[in-house]
């Protein structure tokens, strides 16, 4: 096959009937199949996620408990709210606290820190060193599910919510008896007509759709009640967090609340990264593992 500019590539077929360029074809181990990467379909391969690692201190996880997790549950791997770059324990003064190598943030500005005890000579073991660490990790699951408890409430309430909907959506279907709810469009049979399509049925309908939204908007939705923010109000930050990156401070955010000073900025967790392998269909349709090389 010739690309128009007096040079030839060649397309190999693989087992699907795909043609593909040699950089996107794969071969399995004692198979004479070919199977490329190519976005077609079918596809003549998968991508599964075996484990998953951190990329700070590289411990593995399997796929289960990556999807439960989501981030490195050691201690010592914590992120800069601000950079998002490596935030390491450091001791300084019998102090123990969380600290970014790259910018001059560090965890005593959220209260995020512990006493270590120290030797006659002013040293530290590692053992006060990873009980410290250990402390500092307490405290900042502790400061975290208190910072996400309103949003798993207001969740829950409306998992709830729905649950029930769901339930007494059910139960009416199921029995013989429906319970009759009149709205606008319940009786079709009176938009038949040119009565129907008059400007005084438009105008009656725009009105009892509009008494319908506004009785909504009394009645709680997942536990909570809806507020009208004005959008005029003047809403100033606070002093010590401007000039912070957008970025930042949506990386705090949860349940809608945002952060409000510096004191609520807290160390971010390692995100889990996913290990990949891509696999022949063909060959795992025949019951083998399908690893392609």
């Amino acid at each position: 096959m010739s690309n128009g500019q007096d040079s030839a590539f060649v397309l190999y077929v693989d087992h699907q009937g795909h043609p593909a360029p040699l950089a996107l074809n794969y071969h399995a181990t004692a198979s004479r199949k070919l199977a490329s990467s190519v976005d077609r379909h079918p596809p003549a391969t998968i991508t599964e996620v075996d484990s998953a690692y951190c990329p700070q201190c590289l411990s593995f996880h399997d796929a289960t408990t990556a999807a439960n997790l989501g981030y490195c549950p050691k201690a010592t791997c914590r992120l800069c709210p601000l950079c998002q770059s490596v935030a390491a324990v450091a001791v300084e003064d019998a102090t123990c606290f969380y600290k970014c190598g790259r910018c001059d943030w560090n965890s005593k500005t959220c209260f995020l820190q512990t006493f270590v005890s120290t030797s006659d000579d002013g040293n530290v073991s590692l053992e006060e060193v990873e009980k410290a660490s250990n402390e500092l990790a307490s405290q900042w699951k502790e400061r975290t599910e208190q910072r996400n408890q309103a949003a798993e409430e207001h969740y829950k309430s409306m998992l709830t919510a729905m649950q029930q909907l769901a339930k007494e959506q059910v139960k009416g279907l199921r029995s013989s008896s429906h319970q009759y709810f009149p709205t606008v469009l319940t009786n079709k049979r009176s938009l038949d007509g040119p009565d129907a399509w008059s400007v005084q049925s438009l105008e009656e309908s725009i009105e009892a759709r509009g008494k319908l939204v506004a009785a909504s908007m009394d009645q709680p939705i997942g536990g909570q009640e809806l507020q009208l923010v004005s959008l005029e109000a003047e809403q100033r930050l606070d002093p010590s967090i401007q000039g912070i990156s957008a970025d930042s401070i949506l990386l705090q955010t949860s349940g809608g609340a945002a952060i409000e000073s510096m004191d609520a900025l807290l160390p971010l967790a390692v995100p889990l990264r996913p290990r990949k392998s891509r696999r022949c269909r063909a060959e795992l349709s025949e019951g083998r593992p399908g690893i392609l090389v």
